[in-house]
């Protein structure tokens, strides 16, 4: 329910890739191509982030919309949710988590801070949210990219031959 925000490294995160780990290492099939050419980038801007900076603060971002990944996968009679590409996360309510501070006292006794009440963790809310794998996504928008590429390639082929 609150999920990471930015952040910096160095360098970008290895992924393992080991084929001793993989399992069933196939291309990816034409229907899921077909069902992913559907889906389009497009460019958004973050509700919290206009309700704090306001449209012309809050910045614009680039992406894909989940929900219109998994129409467009569901209208090619493919289950969505069978690949890593798309996530679906609910969660339920609990409460905050607090603790008290004591009080500090000079050698007198003398109240130097008040005991206070500290919330080490916010109420959470139910709720519910769709997610992307960007890398996941990426790479199958250069698969697609690579098979129209190798189409259009045969079809020059074909029109050179004539």
């Amino acid at each position: 329910s609150s999920p990471f925000s930015g952040g910096f490294t160095q360098t970008a995160f290895t992924v393992t890739s080991d084929e001793t780990e993989k399992t069933r290492t196939e291309l990816l099939s034409d229907e899921i191509l077909d069902a992913w050419s559907e889906v389009d980038f497009c460019q958004f801007q973050y509700i919290d982030r206009v309700i704090i900076k306001s449209d012309d603060g809050a910045r614009w971002h680039v992406g894909i919309v989940a929900q219109r990944v998994k129409e467009a996968f569901e209208r090619h009679g493919l289950d969505p949710f069978k690949y890593a590409l798309l996530c679906y996360d609910e969660w339920g309510h609990e409460d905050a988590i607090t603790s008290v501070v004591p009080a500090v006292y000079d050698e007198n006794g003398v109240v130097l801070e008040e005991e206070k009440l500290v919330i080490d963790k916010a109420e959470t809310l139910p709720g519910q949210r769709y997610g992307i794998r960007y890398e996941q996504a990426l790479v199958m928008e250069a698969t697609l990219q690579r098979r129209n590429y190798s189409k259009l390639e045969e079809r020059v082929r074909k029109l050179e031959e004539k």
